[in-house]
């Protein structure tokens, strides 16, 4: 098949019931970032539209769309809110033995509401931010954000922003080092796919 995204209904003329385009760029790594706002609040939230873009220094990116709870006073999902205000973000590795605490704290709660709370996780202290960092996830890594860049919207009144952010430091369990190496396949990391499903990473192999 072949089909235009820009036209139709339901994110292109595909024809389908459901809109088949996250479902073809995969699998996604998941930006599970914890932020605090300027009172100190803490919170957590999943991004899929996220990646590692740039090495030297290493630099994230993620996609945010706009807040859909009702009376929010900020057009601003609270990732983006936090992480502009006071510029500071941790990234925790999303796993799958944590996949049931990913899904949850994706919860649209009142802004300012805790959702490491919420969803049953342990804060411990980060080392060069103020947001504290999960301590059941495997790796974590401390960020500062960079800036912001509004991208092209179909809708005017929900656009999507790009928010990239660098990596100061990087927190990785001992458990996962094997002979020198991050033994990535025993973190089994959780992948976002389209509709309701999901992945993990659990076979990896080399090609030189």
């Amino acid at each position: 098949m072949f089909y235009e995204p820009g036209k139709g209904p339901k994110g292109g003329n595909h024809g389908l019931p459901h809109n088949p385009l996250k479902n073809l760029f995969v699998p996604r790594p998941i930006g599970w970032f914890t932020t605090m706002d300027a009172q100190g609040r803490v919170n957590l939230a999943p991004y899929s539209f996220f990646n590692i873009v740039a090495g030297d220094p290493p630099i994230i990116v993620f996609g945010t769309g706009p807040d859909f709870r009702e009376n929010s006073d900020d057009p601003r999902k609270d990732t983006q809110r936090n992480i502009e205000e006071t510029g500071e973000f941790v990234f925790n590795l999303a796993t799958y033995d944590l996949k049931d605490q990913v899904k949850k704290s994706g919860d649209m709660l009142p802004y300012g509401e805790d959702e490491v709370e919420y969803v049953g996780l342990t804060k411990v202290p980060s080392k060069l931010v103020s947001p504290p960092r999960i301590k059941e996830s495997p790796v974590q890594a401390e960020g500062k954000y960079l800036q912001t860049i509004q991208l092209p919207s179909n809708d005017k009144n929900r656009p999507t922003h790009l928010i990239l952010g660098e990596i100061v430091g990087i927190h990785i369990s001992d458990e996962l080092i094997e002979d020198g190496k991050v033994n990535t396949a025993k973190a089994k990391p959780l992948a976002r796919l389209g509709y309701y499903d999901y992945g993990f990473i659990e076979n990896i192999f080399p090609i030189k």
